[in-house]
């Protein structure tokens, strides 16, 4: 049976290596080694053939030169970016996902970042600079089938991105993002996407029939969301969800890997009336396969603040 896991705070998706404070970092967990990209705030991270590129909030795209241990910028600087998605192969291709106002709501690179082309089929031409792309997703049996979230839309291409067409929304939809698509690897045509509201609620979208039709249900309240309960579950494809991660934390971004599920996660510390905005500390657990207990890990110590 397929476990679908999504994040119901749907937030903004951000790593915080990239964090304003991460020039002092302060003690660092033994397993956790300083990249750098001091002062900027990474937003998506993603490991390609030609090495590991890392995109930020307002600073554009970098790829990380391990030889020479130093960040080498690749442009588009006047985009903020929100999502990346490698796509391998004999011609691999690395997708970015940004929003407005910009030229494209993803570019793509065939070079390694070296020249980038507008690769979101006028989205963002239609919509006079203002369309984002905050998700990226790509079906694992079909290399030129892959989704994207809008702000309150999800659109599906046959043609690797070229082209896309809306399967849930429309160009009128709008909301705060749909900032997480998962496809199944079983072959069985499910895709699930979460995003937030202009309400400021979390509704999650399930496919079973590989985007042709979706419903939609709201199984975390905003209530809930803000007061814990970042984390839901499911264990019969989306059909019913129950609260997971019960720490008093907001989840912006899972992974899994190796049988582990892993929840960067950030923690209210207080509000900063000089800025203005809530300031909040880095914590990361992990749930392993088998297991109903999040385990608490080391982090480094960075702070952030709401993005």
């Amino acid at each position: 049976m397929l476990t679908v896991r999504i994040t119901a705070t749907l937030l903004s998706l951000f790593v915080w290596l990239g964090s304003s404070a991460c020039s002092n970092l302060g003690p660092v967990a033994e397993h956790w080694i300083w990249l750098g990209l001091d002062a900027k705030w990474v937003t998506a991270l993603a490991h390609t053939d030609w090495g590991l590129f890392a995109g930020t909030r307002s600073n554009g795209v970098f790829r990380y030169n391990s030889e020479l241990d130093e960040w080498v910028p690749l442009g588009l600087e006047s985009s903020r970016v929100r999502s990346m998605l490698f796509l391998p192969g004999d011609g691999p291709r690395l997708l970015v996902g940004v929003t407005g106002p910009t030229e494209s709501a993803v570019y793509a690179t065939e070079d390694a970042g070296e020249t980038w082309i507008p690769w979101d089929g006028g989205l963002a031409d239609h919509q006079g600079g203002y369309f984002s792309a905050h998700s990226l997703a790509a079906d694992p049996d079909r290399p030129q089938r892959l989704y994207m979230g809008g702000s309150y839309s999800i659109l599906r291409s046959d043609d690797g991105g070229q082209t896309w067409d809306f399967v849930h929304g429309s160009f009128e939809s709008w909301g705060q993002g749909i900032q997480a698509i998962a496809v199944s690897p079983h072959s069985d045509g499910g895709v699930w996407a979460a995003g937030q509201s202009a309400l400021g609620v979390g509704p999650i979208f399930r496919s079973l029939d590989s985007g042709d039709t979706w419903e939609v249900s709201f199984p975390a309240p905003y209530s809930e969301v803000v007061d814990g309960g970042a984390v839901i579950v499911s264990n019969d494809r989306g059909e019913t969800w129950e609260p997971s991660l019960s720490e008093e934390v907001q989840v912006p971004a899972l992974a899994y890997a190796d049988g582990t599920l892993y929840a960067v996660a950030r923690e209210f510390v207080e509000f900063d009336p000089t800025l203005g905005d809530p300031y909040y500390t880095l914590r990361l657990f992990r749930l392993r396969d088998g297991s109903d207990n999040w385990e608490s890990i080391p982090s480094p110590g960075a702070w952030g603040y709401s993005p």
